[in-house]
């Protein structure tokens, strides 16, 4: 794994220099595959970026508050107890991948700042007892536990999907409940809520938690040292659907996944789209705010059930994750590791996460 260690870390560039790249090319694709101008190019740009402004502020606010509520001090005393309950290596790993991937089904910033903390302290603890263990390993076991995040409480699409007045409800022309989403049979979650009822909740808990007003001011602040890379992306990718929306870029693009899906192998194409997109678009909630209206729409021409392409779009970008260095840093900030430190780890749980999605699609698309 080293080889594919040493590109990954020498040649992909920032998240923030892709967004901007795949800003160009959509803009490009407008002008060249459809009939607007530069300024329709522009104006829908404007547009995407005003009419998902109160989605922004949500997605924000889920990394925002689920990052402060993990460094809270309950919160870490706790994570020091759990560090030592596994007694071996092996078992070390498989727990801190299970703690992680419950934490990210509650919300995906808590779940990532879980993984780093509780590695952390189950390789110290380790330490203590003078017991071998990989820390890589464990920080790559934290990690992992993201690739569930989108099935659980915080899952861009499903709750989208699920909100009032959303994107996604203008287009089908009603909302998708959870049932069919996150609560389906093909999908594993708890909680049912919408976006400002997450937000409300972990609000409420880091003040219940917090000595005072001024540590709840320094966990703000500590979350927003660490987030900000992450939102500066997302005004880019409201313009990107703005731009796809408003040129028609969005009927192409469906004309030509219709040609090539069927109604049992749609939810399986949208799975793996998903999944090369994420590479340049390493958000769940601006990859659904891209891709949801384009897969909506060939959902609705091949008479597919919408929730299922509502979950293969998060499936594909949590699914890639596990390679996509963007939404690691948070963790690996806090283990003092690097992207090639834990990759060859993680290219394991892509390959292993990749059949079980797969499959799952394909059997939802046979019983279509």
């Amino acid at each position: 794994m080293r080889p594919l260690n040493t590109a990954v870390e020498r040649f992909i560039p920032s998240a923030l220099i892709f967004a901007i790249v795949l800003t160009v090319l959509v803009a490009l694709m407008a002008l060249l595959l459809t009939d607007s101008g530069p300024v329709a190019v522009i104006q829908g740009w404007g547009t995407g970026l005003s009419g998902l402004l109160e989605f922004m502020t949500q997605m924000a606010l889920v990394l925002l508050l689920g990052h402060a509520l993990a460094s809270t001090r309950p919160v870490r005393a706790s994570l020091g107890k759990l560090a030592s309950v596994p007694r071996s290596p092996l078992r070390a790993y498989v727990f801190v991948f299970v703690i992680a991937a419950m934490a990210s089904l509650i919300t995906w910033g808590f779940g990532l700042v879980i993984g780093g903390l509780l590695a952390r302290e189950v390789a110290a603890e380790f330490a203590r007892r003078r017991q071998a263990v990989s820390f890589p390993m464990l920080v790559a076991s934290g990690f992992s536990g993201f690739v569930v995040w989108h099935m659980g409480y915080s899952g861009s699409g499903p709750l989208t999907a699920a909100t009032p007045g959303s994107f996604i409800e203008k287009q089908v022309g009603h909302i998708i409940p959870i049932r069919e989403t996150i609560f389906s049979w093909w999908n594993i979650s708890a909680i049912v809520v919408t976006l400002n009822i997450v937000n409300w909740m972990f609000l409420g808990l880091i003040f219940l938690l917090s000595r005072n007003t001024f540590e709840v001011m320094g966990l703000v602040k500590n979350a927003a040292s660490n987030v900000g890379d992450i939102l500066l992306q997302f005004p880019l990718y409201a313009g990107i659907m703005g731009i796809m929306t408003a040129t028609g870029l969005i009927q192409v693009l469906s004309d030509s996944i219709v040609a090539v899906a069927s109604p049992q192998t749609l939810g399986l194409l949208a799975f793996l789209s998903a999944g090369l997109v994420n590479f340049f678009v390493p958000s769940g909630g601006g990859q659904v705010a891209i891709q949801a209206p384009i897969l909506l729409d060939a959902a609705a021409r091949l008479d597919v059930d919408p929730s299922v392409v509502i979950m293969a779009v998060p499936y594909g970008d949590q699914w890639t994750n596990m390679i996509q260095p963007f939404w690691a840093l948070p963790l690996l900030a806090i283990a003092g590791l690097k992207i090639r430190d834990i990759l060859g780890y993680t290219t394991v749980v892509l390959l292993v996460s990749g059949i079980v999605f797969a499959a799952t699609m394909l059997v939802v698309g046979a019983g279509v």
